[in-house]
């Protein structure tokens, strides 16, 4: 088929992009229709979905659509699904999908953006606790530790700090712990052993 048969079938995509993703084989689907679209039929899905990314990362497929256009390693597309995020970091580090996708924005951010998401985590004390202490969460913060600037380091440990004794007991307190004891500069290579 060429570029204008398939057009019809990138054009419906669009209009019902979000129960695609949201969909087993639909963001499979949507995958592929990205890889094999022309570069205008790329764009198109791609701009809806990062129009739709913030109720994509919440779900269990939606989550892996928007990881793989995060994958096409796009700095301007990269920049304006993470933008997407700001405002709603706690809520998604603690949810199950959006977790995984929060830790690839901190890795894959500018460091304008990266800057962006360590203010909002660092700044507001009500959900640092609740996020210290989540299956979820934990991993966004023991990520952000490893990627962490000096600067960013040292805002991070300044903002954990007063809640270790919450988790120093616990496991991933322990890896957290680790982290800002180690100090800033840890490898991008590194694991943190999520199970």
């Amino acid at each position: 088929f060429d570029t204008e048969s398939k057009q019809f079938l990138y054009d419906a995509v669009c209009d019902k992009l979000k129960q695609v993703a949201m969909h087993r084989h639909g963001c499979c689907v949507l995958q592929r229709c990205i890889d094999f679209g022309s570069t205008a039929q790329q764009t198109q899905l791609i701009n809806e979905v990062v129009k739709n990314a913030l109720p994509l990362v919440q779900d269990p497929f939606g989550n892996y659509v928007v990881q793989y256009v995060l994958d096409l390693d796009s700095p301007q597309i990269n920049k304006n699904i993470t933008q997407n995020f700001l405002g709603s970091l706690a809520k998604l580090a603690t949810n199950k999908f959006s977790s995984n996708v929060i830790e690839k924005c901190f890795k894959i951010a500018t460091p304008e953006i990266r800057s962006l998401l360590f203010q909002e985590l660092t700044s507001n004390s009500q959900h640092l606790p609740r996020m210290l202490q989540d299956q979820y969460a934990n991993y966004v913060i023991q990520t952000a530790f490893s990627i962490a600037s000096p600067q960013e380091f040292q805002m991070l440990s300044t903002a954990v700090r007063p809640f270790l004794s919450i988790i120093k007991n616990t496991p991933h307190g322990k890896r957290i712990e680790a982290k800002m004891n180690r100090g800033s500069g840890g490898s991008p290579t590194e694991h943190n052993h999520r199970k």
